[in-house]
């Protein structure tokens, strides 16, 4: 297992996992497949939304050869999704390129990735740092899972994206 702990810049309360890109571009047009109000996932692209609009998340990176067991102690948001690369799953923000310094999410080369995304601090990241952690592990694609949603930022943009769903 190899480990990463540093910070990324959250900008419109979002930053991104892309998939075989260079540089990482806002979400566009396309649909998202999935969305729980911690991620959204589409299949080029993962999308972590953060409490605080613009600023520093605390990030804390694992990639594993196999799945690493789930804790949901300690976190108040926690998901996962598969992403499917040729070449790489890159992490970073918006309209810029890749941060130096943080690690190829596609450890293992091309294939299969599930990506589990953990976070605490996200209604009081305007008072204290929020903390993000980023799980990966080569694996077959499965469906998105919601392991745990009990903040308020993720509750409040649930809440909205339901607002916005067509009734049936």
């Amino acid at each position: 297992m190899m480990s990463y702990d540093g910070s990324i810049d959250a900008d419109h309360s979002t930053y991104l996992i892309d998939v075989d890109a260079g540089v990482l571009q806002p979400p566009g047009g396309e649909r998202w497949e999935f969305d729980d109000g911690l991620i959204a996932v589409r299949p080029h692209q993962m999308c972590v939304t953060t409490g605080i609009d613009d600023g520093e998340v605390k990030l804390h990176i694992e990639l594993h050869d196999t799945q690493p067991p789930v804790t949901l102690d300690n976190w108040d948001e926690v998901a996962e999704a598969s992403l499917t690369c040729q070449a790489s799953l890159t992490l970073g923000e918006l309209f810029t390129d890749p941060r130096p310094g943080l690690p190829q999410l596609a450890a293992h080369g091309p294939g299969s990735y599930r990506i589990r995304v953990s976070a605490r601090g996200r209604d009081t990241a305007h008072e204290f740092p929020e903390e993000h952690s980023i799980l990966c592990w080569p694996t077959p694609q499965a469906p998105p899972m919601s392991l745990k949603l009990t903040d308020q930022s993720g509750a409040r943009y649930r809440h909205r994206l339901a607002q916005r769903r067509p009734s049936i």
